[in-house]
């Protein structure tokens, strides 16, 4: 019994450390000055090349490159097992707290975002979607049905089933502020992610 349980804690070990490995070396190489910093074409062509060759260039870009280097709060989820397929969704379609976890103060951002759109000029993607009715990339969403599986935040939360949103939390935020206006667009492309049952 003692030997099933070393085992078992032995094989998780190498689970997370594997995990781990992969997050230290997926960071961008990002410096303060933006001359001697990895640019996100060069980042996106390293992660391709080395380590996830089937992540979408959009995807790594938004995501890993842009979205304050690698989602720490997903830190649990093996990255080489995510595919991505691209979709159009109805504005009726978009979702709005349902998918988002704890961390994001989903009411709070709503109420601050008609801020943004007074104050042209303060937040770009708020300026851009107020413009155009949609955001410039896709929100990527994990499509997460499985009730017997829990996967879970870095930090212990459950993932919200049948969606939970990885990335795009301000966009998703100004585009359900925009559906309330009547501003939205009618379509909007979603990245959606599928994590390989292990």
């Amino acid at each position: 019994m003692i030997r099933l349980v070393i085992m078992g804690a032995h094989i998780w070990f190498l689970i997370v450390a594997k995990i781990l490995f992969l997050y230290s070396i997926m960071l961008p190489q990002k410096t303060f000055d933006p001359l001697t910093g990895e640019t996100s074409a060069a980042y996106v062509l390293r992660m391709q090349e080395n380590y996830l060759p089937d992540w979408p260039p959009e995807v790594l870009d938004s995501w890993l490159y842009f979205g304050h280097g690698l989602p720490t709060l997903f830190n649990t989820l093996d990255l080489t097992k995510l595919s991505f397929t691209k979709h159009i969704w109805r504005k009726e379609d978009i979702p709005g707290e349902e998918i988002v976890g704890s961390n994001w103060r989903f009411k709070d951002e709503m109420r601050s975002i008609d801020h943004y759109f007074v104050n042209s000029g303060k937040y770009w993607i708020a300026d851009y979607m107020l413009e155009h009715g949609t955001w410039n990339t896709g929100i990527i969403i994990l499509e997460n049905r499985n009730p017997e599986r829990q996967l879970k935040t870095g930090y212990g939360e459950v993932l919200k089933q049948p969606y939970h949103l990885l990335e795009g939390h301000n966009r998703l935020t100004i585009l359900n502020r925009l559906i309330e206006l009547g501003k939205a667009a009618d379509e909007h492309e979603v990245w959606i992610a599928q994590l390989a049952e292990s």
